[in-house]
């Protein structure tokens, strides 16, 4: 599951040791040369942006799969991908998992990830070049960063990967939250529960804290719960929205190699899958406001450029019916006594052509209201005939790229 991360940050703590955290600071100030800052009011902690480093095409054309054959097994050693499982593993098991992850990432042509393991490399190459120990996060925002910089060892990488905000970042507790004034957190823990986390905040929504908190107050909750930085410039947010106008689609995508036996495991997928890309649908729509007004599915066993399946969403239900839609082509295509014959899956949802959601713009063409506002079927529903009911409950549409391209340019 893939989100694309706009920034690469790092967040570093040296360990209290002879050596002293400013000369260390220094000679990897030298190193870095820019992008590079010393956090406020803690002497031993830096932050290293590290998107322009991702995106020097030298850099990357050295970073390819071959040259990550090359490296012992143990070269990520210290490295953890935090999600559900880190907090399990030994070092020894989470640096094998680390780098099959890149290893994958050059098959699935994920850039995402490949970015994330080249940076993950010159931390690395930080620690052992000027022979430092220091405990760092690495993730698409400073809070995020920050927040997992804390798992694991004292002298661990922890890079926490964009899709894992949900297992992560969002399942922060707000009982054990830092940034929320007091007051507005007692608030929201009474309204919610003891266990209430971010994602239960995420998931209410603008619409119910209106109804309790001025527009500052909200921002501060959401900044917050969503891992974004306090001292976001506004430049900088306006570069962020104009990148994602700009971006053709959002996707959400995992690969899976284990045995898919049933349908019921296939459903287990989607559903997290689903659940992925709504998050960041809702993610969009905070940041820039934009939400995608088409939906499509891609299953393959061979490879992740197979057919689009567009999808008609209703706009009440459209995490279930991602997952019914899904299990509808996924059925089509494959005969479920023949899945323990297939050795993988790609599965994908996507979203292209964006829409400002401050404008009132129906979108009558991929949406379909099923109830109307009262939640009952209006009288023309009940007069429609058979046939057009049938004609109407076609839902799910096979196109490949160019032809999404063409449907796009006619809404």
């Amino acid at each position: 599951m893939n989100h694309i991360s706009n920034k690469f940050i790092a967040v570093f703590l040296f360990k209290n040791g002879s050596t002293s955290a400013s000369v260390t600071s220094f000679k990897i100030y030298k190193h870095l040369i820019s992008n590079f800052r010393h956090a406020k009011n803690v002497g031993n902690k830096f932050i290293v942006d590290f998107t322009e480093f991702v995106a020097n095409v030298e850099r990357r054309k050295e970073f390819t799969k071959e040259y990550i054959l090359s490296l012992g097994d143990e070269y990520f050693s210290s490295c953890y991908i935090i999600d559900n499982n880190d907090l399990k593993e030994n070092e020894t098991d989470a640096c094998m998992r680390f780098k099959e992850k890149i290893e994958r990432a050059f098959d699935e042509n994920d850039e995402n990830v490949i970015s994330y393991g080249m940076v993950a490399e010159e931390l690395l190459k930080l620690k052992r070049t000027f022979d430092i120990t220091f405990a760092c996060g690495l993730s698409y925002t400073e809070r995020i960063a920050n927040f997992v910089r804390r798992r694991n060892r004292s002298n661990s990488v922890n890079v926490m990967f964009p899709d894992q905000f949900i297992n992560v970042y969002g399942s922060q507790k707000l009982n054990d939250s830092i940034g929320i004034p007091l007051k507005i957190k007692t608030f929201l823990i009474t309204h919610f529960s003891n266990e209430a986390t971010f994602n239960d905040i995420i998931n209410a929504g603008y619409n119910y804290l209106r109804k309790h908190f001025k527009n500052e107050e909200i921002k501060i909750i959401m900044t917050v719960a969503c891992g974004m930085d306090d001292d976001e410039s506004v430049e900088e947010k306006a570069a962020e929205k104009k990148s994602v106008e700009n971006k053709t689609e959002i996707i959400s995508k995992i690969k899976i190699t284990e045995e898919m036996n049933s349908y019921e495991k296939i459903k287990r997928v989607l559903s997290r899958l689903a659940k992925d890309f709504i998050y960041i649908i809702n993610r969009e729509k905070l940041i820039s406001q934009l939400t995608p007004n088409i939906f499509y599915f891609r299953v393959s066993e061979t490879t992740p450029n197979s057919k689009k399946h567009l999808l008609r969403i209703p706009l009440d239900d459209i995490e279930a019916s991602l997952i019914s839609k899904g299990m509808e082509i996924v059925k089509s295509l494959y005969k479920e006594d023949t899945l323990r014959e297939k050795e993988q899956f790609y599965f994908e949802y996507g979203g292209k052509e964006f829409h400002n959601i401050n404008l009132v713009s129906p979108i009558t063409n991929f949406f379909k209201k099923i109830t109307s506002p009262n939640g009952s079927f209006n009288n023309n529903s009940r007069k429609r005939t058979h046939e057009n009911v049938q004609k109407e409950s076609q839902d799910i549409i096979v196109l490949d790229d160019e032809e999404v391209s063409m449907k796009c340019k006619k809404l």
